[in-house]
C-alpha cells in the first residue's frame, strides 16, 4: 500500500507531495540507522546508503550528520571478523545458518557500506578504518567481477547486482581509479 502511495504520488508530478515524502524517507532513516532489531544491519545499510545518497544530491543536514555519527559507531559494533555484516551481529552462527548456505556476512550489506563509506568521505566525514575491512571483505568475496552471497557459504554465485552498490558510490564519488570499479563493470 505505501508503495502504491508513492507511485500514484510520483505519477502525479506533485512536487509539494514528493518533497513531504522524501523528507518522510530521510527521517526515517535517520531512526532506522540505529534499529537494534533481528535485521539491524540491512536497515543500517540500506539507511547509509540512502543518506549519503540523498546528501550528495541536497546537502547534509544536522540531522542526517548524527544519523551518520551514530550508525558508523553501530557499523563498528556489529561489523563481523570477516569485515562484512550479517542480519546482526554473529546471525551466522545461529540455528546453523551459515551451514545452510548464508554466509558469516552479506555481500549485499557489504557493497551497500562500502558505497555509503566513498560518500561518507566526499561528504567530510571520515569512517576510519572500518573501510579497509569493509575492502578486504569484499576482496574475500569478489571473483574478479562480482560479488558472492556471503563468505564461507560455499556457493559460486558471485554476482554483478552486488556489485553495483560498490560502482554506484564510486562513480557518484569520482573515485573510478579504485580497482574494484574496473574490476566491477566488466560485469556489466
Amino acid at each position: 500500500t505505501q508503495i502504491k502511495k508513492l507511485r500514484a504520488l510520483l505519477k502525479s508530478k506533485d512536487v509539494e507531495g514528493s518533497a513531504k515524502e522524501l523528507e518522510k524517507c530521510v527521517k526515517h532513516c535517520c531512526e532506522a540507522i540505529t534499529n537494534t532489531g533481528y535485521n539491524r544491519n540491512w536497515y543500517l545499510g540500506m539507511s547509509f546508503f540512502f543518506l549519503a545518497e540523498y546528501s550528495m544530491k541536497y546537502g547534509m543536514t544536522p540531522q542526517i550528520e548524527k544519523a551518520f555519527r551514530d550508525g558508523l559507531k553501530k557499523a563498528e559494533e556489529q561489523q563481523e571478523k570477516t569485515g562484512g555484516w550479517c542480519h546482526h551481529l554473529r546471525m551466522w552462527a545461529e540455528d546453523g545458518y551459515n551451514k545452510k548456505g548464508g554466509g558469516q556476512d552479506l555481500g549485499m550489506i557489504n557493497t551497500m557500506m562500502f558505497a555509503a563509506f566513498q560518500e561518507l568521505k566526499t561528504l567530510g566525514i571520515n569512517p576510519g578504518p572500518i573501510v579497509e575491512r569493509t575492502e578486504k571483505c569484499l576482496e574475500s568475496i569478489s571473483d574478479g567481477v562480482g560479488i558472492r552471497y556471503g563468505t564461507d557459504n560455499n556457493v559460486g554465485d558471485a554476482g554483478m547486482p552486488r556489485a553495483s552498490y560498490a560502482l554506484l558510490g564510486l562513480q557518484a564519488t569520482g573515485r573510478v581509479t579504485h580497482p574494484f570499479h574496473a574490476r566491477f563493470t566488466k560485469g556489466l
